[in-house]
Parts: C-alpha cells; structure tokens; sequence
C-alpha cells in the first residue's frame, strides 16, 4: 500500500508538470504507522529494527517527491510542507526503543492522542525557495490549523468570516520575523478534553492525558478527568512532570478564562461568533463542564441541533448528562 500511494503521487505530479499547471499534492503517507511493515528493499538498512528501516523508507519517498520537483525545474517556486500531526504511537513498544538508546518523544511526556506534549509537539518543515530564506527557524508557536491562512496570504485570497476561524497566517515567521503570530493554542486529546498555552504556561483540563475512551461507563465523577488538572511550566518543565497548579491561581483564572471565551464564541481569531455542536448523539460535552455557564450554553447548542433536524428531543432525553464540574 505505501508504495502504490507514493507512486499514484509521483503519477499526479507528473499530469501536472506535463501540462505546465499549477497543482495541491496532499499526501499523508501511511508511513510511518502501523502495521510496522517495511518494504523489503528497506529491511535492514537502518540498523534500528523494522521501525527505523520504515523511517528511512520514508525519508527515500520524500525525496523523490523534492527530486521530481527539482528535475522539472519548479523546486524554487514550490511550497513543500513536511510534518506530522501527532507525536509517536504506542504501536511501535516504544519502552523497547528507548532500551536500545532512542526516545521517539524526544524527552516529551506522553505520545499520539496524548494531550501532553509528547502528543502533538512536533517539527514542521517548509521549503519554498523563491519566498523563504534558507536556514531560516522559528520556535514560535503554531498550529497546522495555520496553513489555511497562511496560503491565502501568499495567494492574496480573501477569507470570508465564518471560513478558518483558529488560523492564523505564519508567511511573516517564514520570512525570517520572528515573531509570535498567536497569543494562544489550544489543543484537545483522542477523547475531546482540552488544554491551552499561552506563552509557557500550559493548563491541561485533564488528568490521565486525555486517552480514556469510555468515560461515560467507567467514571462516576466526571470531576475526576474533565477540570483544570494539570499547570506546566514548559520555560523549565518541558517533559510536564511538575504540576505547579496549586502556586499559580491566577495563571488557571486567566487561562481558563480564555479557553471559555474561545469555546463560546467558536473561533479564536477576530470576528463574528460561529455556532459550535453538541457531542451527539448524548446532546452533552462534557469536556467543556468546567464552563460557568455549561447547563444553559449545552441546552443551547442541543436547541440548535434540534432546529437543524440533527437529533430529537426524545433522543436527548433518553441519554447520560453530566452536571457543571468547575473547580480546581
């Protein structure tokens, strides 16, 4: 399979180059996830188990895709984005791998689906010549969700106001300016509680990572996962190991006051209000009970997705609800 999707790709490509067009290649290869199967031809090559030889098989896609571009001579003109939009899977045993001197999270705790930072910290890596300096690095804080406005930006498309509402342009951070694009950002685990940073602070509104799928059944007092939990220092406390939440109150209040106002008013970039969607069928989110007003702005969205023909009353009726949880 990773083969006939890197070579439908490599197909594509070619249409495009003959017929001197302008193209979109998204290719979220199937490397390097699981089933860990590399192709014969990369087994053994890494010296680092069929994991590693699966790595470097994806290192030999992408750069045939960069050599494509280079030999139809459009490289420079091109935007070649490489990243990935979670950290390592716990498929690969990473405790093996860190026993045989590699870390996949790189020190971070946690890993896919995780809501630490191990969990989605990861690199992102653009080529485009003709706009963006070589050598050039940022630290600043991103989101993949970015990439929408900051294509527009280069296109000089416009964005209606109900279109990209969390993205913000980074075309200044690729151009070398430094500079901080977002104030915030926020991030939610396989199971939908939430974190947000802001600078270094980082309050996470769960306490097991996020990675507990059948709450409803299992816990009683929803209190026990879906509140703010967890305050990190990243500055000093990058792997998230010291909870400084009980020496910052102020920090929670702030931090908690901005993921509300994101979650009301849907977005968190300028404009109009946009309306958000109850987790249904339950017609309840707990994730979100730590609102102040998380009765009245549930019944709200339920209302609306009733109007909208997405559930009935009497679904809604015969389902769990979960009481406000707020607190520390």
């Amino acid at each position: 399979m990773p083969d006939q999707m890197h070579n439908k790709a490599l197909e594509v490509m070619d249409e495009f180059i003959a017929k001197d067009e302008p193209f979109f290649l998204y290719y979220p290869s199937h490397l390097v996830h699981g089933p860990i199967l590399p192709h014969e031809r990369f087994r053994g090559t890494s010296g680092f188990g069929d994991y590693g030889d699966f790595v470097l098989q994806l290192d030999s896609y992408v750069g045939e895709l960069a050599d494509k571009l280079k030999q139809a001579g459009i490289y420079d003109n091109t935007i070649f984005i490489f990243t990935s939009d979670n950290g390592a899977s716990s498929i690969i045993d990473i405790p093996k791998m860190q026993e045989q001197g590699h870390d996949p999270s790189n020190g971070l705790r946690g890993h896919k689906m995780h809501i630490w930072e191990g969990g989605h910290r990861e690199p992102t890596i653009v080529s485009y010549p003709n706009l963006i300096p070589a050598g050039t690095t940022s630290n600043q804080m991103i989101s993949h969700s970015d990439f929408y406005a900051t294509i527009a930006e280069i296109l000089e498309a416009d964005l209606a106001d109900n279109v990209a509402e969390d993205s913000y342009s980074n075309l200044a951070l690729w151009q070398g300016n430094d500079q901080a694009v977002r104030q915030d950002i926020i991030h939610s685990a396989v199971n939908g509680g939430f974190s947000i940073r802001r600078d270094f602070w980082k309050l996470n509104v769960v306490k097991d990572g996020g990675m507990k799928m059948d709450y409803q059944r299992e816990i009683e007092d929803y209190k026990e996962v879906f509140q703010p939990a967890e305050l990190y220092d990243l500055r000093d406390d990058l792997s998230e190991t010291n909870n400084v939440i009980a020496d910052h109150p102020e920090v929670v209040e702030e931090l908690m006051a901005a993921l509300e106002e994101a979650i009301l008013a849907g977005r968190t970039t300028p404009g109009e209000n946009q309306a958000n969607q109850p987790d249904l069928p339950t017609g309840d989110w707990e994730q979100v009970a730590f609102l102040s007003n998380y009765e009245e702005y549930v019944k709200s969205l339920n209302d609306k997705a009733i109007a909208d023909g997405l559930v009935d009353q009497k679904t809604l009726d015969t389902k769990p609800k979960v009481t406000k949880a707020r607190g520390i």
